[in-house]
């Protein structure tokens, strides 16, 4: 289960190098010096009848006055995007892309072929770089696009060949998202401290209206379980109160190892310096069906830090998740154990066990949905040492259709 992370950001918190908290907390200081320079002089000069309390009340409605026109425009930091579009003149492909000020990544996959390409970027002024990676790492091409309005426009550049983007927005058969995200910092010294991100993104129900709300709240209570959390509702607010007192648990754990640990933290900062980090967002998400990816990355001590990921699959109609006995039949897994390994020798290039451990293969249940296969994900030390990293096995459905159930949700896999 991935280290749950959740907070509100306290008194100790700062919001270095996280432009979307960094700008409220800017925004309230700037409207305070406004009210308290050349607009309070000329109210106080001019409309000396107004209390001290109306006056500070002023301050506090143009404040939340401000953040809901900064929320009706959305895009403005955090923002998800599912896009369904060409490559022209003819490749047709879809794309679940996010950005974060300036910050962007994503998945993407051609219509054709199916297998996802992971994408990673930046925003230079008004043009969004990316480049893409398939599933061994390999960079396979890169992205020159703009956002215009609702499109995505531009070239893809990749085998000595550019193409033309033409995407727009699609959400006919998807969710659309809004994240909750958080960022506390610790500081015990100069060169060690700790800090804790959390950002996961929620098909909130007044984003979905033509979705059930009980279906949109069985997903949100999902992934809200994925980080050992409960809600008893989807209000933003109570959900930031349940990650703040994870992020005291952590913090408290971290304050009392430095002071027990003075000596070594001062001569090895590196041990000390601490931190973890979550993130969930939708990998797939469209034909009713939805694919959330859990990642964790944690250093907490010792020679290396540990990292995972996690999916949960979900019917968007009704909310259920999607598990491997609701895709493959009961007496399917050794067949499908061994076309896993098949997989792996190709991935590895091995017949023996030094790369990986083909005895310790199993059918796994982390699995990501994708249009033409399943993505079956195993996390560092599952099939393998620390080295081998956390391999990804793409399986066409063209040779999973013999195992699938009768009735499955992949509606589209005939």
């Amino acid at each position: 289960m991935p280290l749950a992370l959740r907070a509100l950001p306290s008194r100790n918190t700062k919001y270095h190098n996280f432009p979307s908290l960094q700008f409220y907390s800017s925004l309230k200081c700037i409207i305070t010096f406004i009210f308290n320079n050349s607009f309070g002089i000329f109210l106080k000069n001019h409309l000396i009848c107004i209390p001290k309390e109306i006056f500070y009340r002023m301050q506090i409605i143009l404040f939340y006055f401000i953040l809901l026109i900064l929320f009706i425009f959305q895009g403005l930091f955090a923002q998800y995007y599912h896009f369904e579009g060409i490559l022209e003149p003819n490749l047709k492909i879809s794309m679940d892309l996010y950005k974060n000020d300036k910050t962007l990544k994503g998945v993407y996959f051609y219509y054709s072929s199916g297998q996802p390409l992971n994408l990673t970027g930046k925003v230079d002024n008004d043009l969004w770089k990316l480049e893409e990676t398939d599933l061994n790492n390999n960079k396979t091409g890169t992205w020159e696009v703009k956002l215009n309005g609702n499109q995505l426009i531009g070239n893809w550049s990749g085998n000595g060949k550019k193409l033309t983007v033409n995407l727009k927005e699609d959400y006919s058969t998807g969710l659309k998202f809004k994240i909750i995200e958080i960022l506390d910092e610790y500081k015990a010294s100069e060169n060690y401290g700790l800090k804790n991100y959390l950002g996961l993104y929620f098909p909130l129900p007044p984003l979905n209206p033509q979705k059930s709300p009980t279906a949109l709240k069985s997903i949100c209570d999902t992934i809200l379980a994925e980080v050992n959390m409960k809600s008893k509702d989807l209000n933003e607010n109570m959900i930031k109160k349940e990650f703040q007192k994870s992020f005291d648990e952590i913090r408290e754990t971290y304050i009392g190892f430095v002071n027990n640990e003075k000596e070594a933290c001062e001569n090895a900062p590196f041990t000390c310096d601490w931190s973890n980090s979550q993130e969930g967002y939708p990998v797939f998400n469209q034909n009713n069906i939805l694919s959330y990816r859990n990642s964790m990355s944690s250093y907490m001590g010792g020679a290396h830090g540990s990292y995972g990921t996690w999916h949960c699959n979900f019917n968007t109609a009704n909310g259920q998740m999607i598990f491997i006995e609701n895709l493959f039949k009961e007496d399917s897994e050794k067949p499908l154990i061994n076309i896993l390994k098949s997989k792996l020798k190709q991935k590895y290039k091995t017949n023996n066990l030094e790369a990986v451990n083909l005895d310790e293969v199993f059918v796994s249940e982390n699995f990501q949905i994708t249009y033409s296969g399943i993505v079956f994900h195993y996390n560092p030390y599952e099939i393998g040492p620390y080295s081998l990293g956390a391999p990804e096995v793409f399986v066409p459905y063209s040779e999973l259709k013999p195992f699938l159930v009768n009735g499955h949700p992949l509606n589209w896999v005939k």
